[in-house]
């Protein structure tokens, strides 16, 4: 398995309406995973079960998944998940101040939803969820995408990054 290093930046405090990320963040950041150092490709951070953090993949394989979900669950003859429980994930259970990110989120089962500022393209129905530094992975079962952004570069973005923002717009003015 090849993992990649990550550029070396300086690191500094990112704040949100002048508060800290979220407790995750903070952690992470005490450890060194987004200061550009080795930490995150130490093999007891890529082992750690952290639901809310360190899934690992490509992002061939992320639009992959998304897009057995932006599917009904199946792609290839492979179900990853029943038709009832996708149509679920487009069901807004949350909205408004995260306790752990310090802003407003919104949520449905297990996904982030499109809000103000962090569209996850231009369909009401599309959910995913951000990762650390910028990347991204969402489904839009209206269009029936599904997308992944990856990058070796880790930037401070807590939704959805300016790159994975592009990307989108371009994907959907391509189509």
């Amino acid at each position: 398995m090849r993992i990649a290093r990550f550029r070396r930046r300086h690191h500094r405090a990112v704040a949100i309406n002048g508060k800290p990320h979220g407790l995750h963040f903070a952690h992470a950041a005490a450890i060194g995973v987004f200061d550009g150092g080795d930490a995150a490709r130490a093999r007891e951070w890529r082992a750690a079960e952290i639901p809310a953090a360190n899934g690992h993949g490509t992002a061939g394989a992320l639009a992959r998944l998304y897009g057995a979900l932006a599917r009904g669950g199946e792609l290839d003859g492979v179900r990853v998940m029943s038709k009832d429980e996708v149509a679920k994930c487009s069901i807004e259970q949350s909205n408004g101040p995260d306790k752990v990110l310090t802003i407003n989120t919104r949520f449905s089962q297990g996904f982030m939803m499109s809000q103000p500022g962090a569209e996850l393209g231009p369909n009401a129905k599309s959910f995913g969820h951000p990762g650390a530094g910028g990347s991204l992975g969402y489904a839009d079962p209206e269009a029936k995408i599904g997308f992944g952004y990856t990058m070796n570069k880790m930037q401070a973005s807590l939704l959805i990054d300016p790159r994975a923002t592009a990307l989108i717009e371009a994907v959907y003015a391509s189509m």
